[in-house]
């Protein structure tokens, strides 16, 4: 497969089966589920981040399904995962700012780009959508892993 085709050097390019503008909101979608990949892994650099391959298989898969590759996929063994964790954080719910700790701005990020895909994904729906509950509780999962970072 080409790297490049060319057919994207101005407004438009390729979806399966159709052109979209480069503005259009799923395009917009697919670049945020690639900056929440990129920002999960690099918080997972300075922490081990439970699931991070798991994490990324079905963001990428979640990529794969807007984009029209890829059909509905299970992701409640994960869900599962996540929603355990979660429930072992502890209950010091507040915003915090941790000034000069990068390992806790990292997740810090990591979690703010999930909840931009939150937003992203949103704006592309009409109905709920089996992904929204994973993207939200990944959300609540990056926060729980900066309250655990000690």
């Amino acid at each position: 497969m080409k790297i490049s085709t060319k057919k994207g050097d101005f407004l438009f390019t390729d979806l399966k089966n159709r052109r979209v503008r480069k503005d259009d909101k799923i395009i917009v979608a697919l670049g945020l589920i690639d900056e929440t990949i990129v920002s999960v892994l690099e918080a997972d650099c300075f922490i081990d981040i439970p699931y991070i391959k798991e994490i990324v298989k079905t963001l990428s898969g979640i990529a794969g399904y807007i984009s029209g590759y890829q059909e509905v996929f299970d992701i409640s063994f994960l869900l599962t995962k996540l929603e355990k964790e979660i429930e072992d954080c502890p209950e010091t719910f507040k915003f915090n700012y941790p000034y000069k700790q990068q390992d806790r701005i990292a997740i810090s990020k990591a979690r703010a780009k999930v909840r931009s895909l939150e937003r992203a994904l949103v704006a592309i729906n009409e109905d709920e959508v089996f992904y929204l509950s994973f993207i939200n509780r990944l959300s609540d999962f990056m926060y729980c892993l900066q309250v655990k970072c000690k």
